[in-house]
């Protein structure tokens, strides 16, 4: 088994306790009636992605309480890292984590979930791709408003990664910005943008770039 399928593992034991909501409702305004009952009669893992999508764009803003939201989210978190291209964006997903208040659940979910962002973001690193996973779960991360030094540090151990990241951004540096719109200029952002300006990061992208 993976690190990253051994925190998906402990994701779902530290949360085994919540009970299952009995129904979940949505405003009666953007919702039909019943639109989630498909996802409270089968057993959580057994939830498919198309069926949970629309629940997790809109929960804790026109559906559903903050109790059922605990209960989805190992699921949840588990489809935003196998499932490409699933809606809502894993920034979205963290950010109505904090909306949750998701650092005042009981410590063994918390570590849980920390486990869960730091495995994938590793796995993430091992992948031959553009750099836009890379970019998308630090914005997740950052959303969780978690530290994202040690993030940073991993990733500066991955030039290759490294330089992916960067361009992804390139453009919106230029403005002190970054490209994901989920960063929304919060504080964390600036903490990314800063550390594009730090030394080892400068000689790492001046060395591709040949401007040394």
């Amino acid at each position: 088994m993976s690190d990253r399928q051994t925190a998906i593992e402990r994701l779902y034991d530290a949360f085994k306790t919540l009970p299952k909501p009995r129904h979940v409702e949505g405003c009666p305004c953007c919702t039909s009636d019943g639109e989630f009952r498909q996802l409270v009669t089968k057993p959580l893992r057994e939830v498919m992605p198309d069926q949970l999508s629309r629940y997790a764009s809109k929960a804790l803003t026109t559906v559903g309480t903050e109790q059922d939201f605990q209960y989805f989210i190992p699921r949840i978190l588990e489809i935003c890292a196998t499932e490409f291209g699933w809606w809502p964006e894993p920034a979205v997903v963290t950010g109505k984590m904090e909306m949750a208040a998701w650092k005042t659940w009981p410590a063994e979910q918390i570590s849980a979930i920390r486990m869960f962002l730091w495995e994938h973001f590793l796995h993430l690193l091992t992948l031959n791709d553009s750099g836009s996973d890379v970019d998308e779960w630090i914005c997740a991360v950052g959303k969780t408003d978690e530290d994202l030094s040690p993030y940073l540090a991993e990733l500066e151990r991955h030039p290759a990664k490294l330089l992916q990241f960067y361009e992804e951004n390139s453009r919106s540096l230029l403005k002190g910005r970054l490209s994901n719109s989920f960063w929304e200029n919060g504080p964390k952002e600036k903490v990314v943008a800063n550390w594009f300006r730090s030394p080892g990061v400068i000689e790492i992208i001046d060395e591709k770039y040949g401007m040394k």
